[in-house]
């Protein structure tokens, strides 16, 4: 092979390179959907407030990758916490009613970190009502229901390293007058619905 036409190859081979590293950049600091969330309680909830400590709600894929990190993050805020609010961990049914799901190591590491225990969330009920789109979202609300943080505590997917958005998570569950805190959630669809 010519000379020149190696150049041209491996210039071409870098720039595929090139784009293909920015293609996953940009998919790893690309947030996911996120719905409306109630600024107070939602009363039709089947689960209950908190009216002591406030209630941290969690929204997971049980496959998501991209939500471990953020389940070790929300270990370390209400690790060791006084005032350590209910914590419900809410796992999308998939659309299919199975629960495969449950011997994921999301679960299993739910399960761990919850008091309260973890819930299908079939059909996306609670997702719906509280707004929740993307594996990985949070809704604290306080003791007297108003909500005080809705988003995800990761900077981008699978990111563990520390960030404002799980200090801001930690401020608003140690403060009673915390303003309102949305942040983007990063990690994959809670339902993937199948086509008819």
């Amino acid at each position: 092979m010519p000379f020149p036409i190696k150049i041209v190859f491996g210039l071409a081979w870098l720039s595929s390179v090139a784009v293909v590293f920015q293609l996953w950049i940009d998919y790893d600091h690309d947030p996911g959907r996120a719905g409306d969330t109630l600024p107070l309680w939602p009363i039709d909830s089947r689960l209950k407030l908190d009216e002591r400590y406030g209630t941290l709600v969690v929204f997971l894929h049980p496959f998501c990758p991209c939500s471990q990190k953020g389940m070790r993050k929300i270990e370390r805020i209400i690790a060791d916490r006084t005032n350590r609010p209910t914590c419900y961990f809410l796992f999308s049914d998939l659309n299919d009613n199975t629960v495969v799901e449950t011997d994921s190591d999301n679960w299993r590491r739910a399960r761990s970190l919850s008091r309260e225990g973890t819930l299908t969330d079939f059909d996306a009920v609670e997702a719906t009502r509280f707004g929740a789109k993307t594996s990985g979202f949070l809704a604290f609300y306080d003791a007297a229901g108003r909500l005080r943080f809705r988003g995800g505590i990761t900077s981008e997917r699978g990111g563990e390293q520390s960030n404002a958005f799980e200090r801001l998570l930690s401020e608003a569950i140690a403060g009673s007058d915390f303003p309102l805190v949305s942040t983007p959630v990063y990690g994959c669809p809670l339902v993937e619905r199948k086509s008819p």
